[in-house]
């Protein structure tokens, strides 16, 4: 009998004498992270916690702050 979790396409993984869900994020693309991807990050920390964790529980939060750096930079050259 297959648990909701299997039928919905996970997977479990034997420990021991248990069987732990093999949950793991997604692969998240990596891009430099300045100044302004600090500051972007620091500030969603602080005054948005929801939307932090929910960029990181969806793997776009790095993403999401390459975006932010790089265009914070081709506004400051641009």
């Amino acid at each position: 009998m297959n648990t909701i979790f299997e039928q919905m396409g996970g997977r479990y993984v034997q420990s021991g004498d248990y069987l732990i869900p093999d949950l793991t994020l997604p692969d998240a693309e990596q891009r430099p992270i300045g100044k302004y991807g600090r500051i972007r990050l620091d500030y969603l920390k602080e005054h948005w916690p929801v939307i932090y964790n929910q960029l990181i529980l969806s793997g776009k939060l790095y993403t999401h702050l390459g975006e932010i750096e790089q265009t914070c930079q081709a506004r400051w050259i641009g």
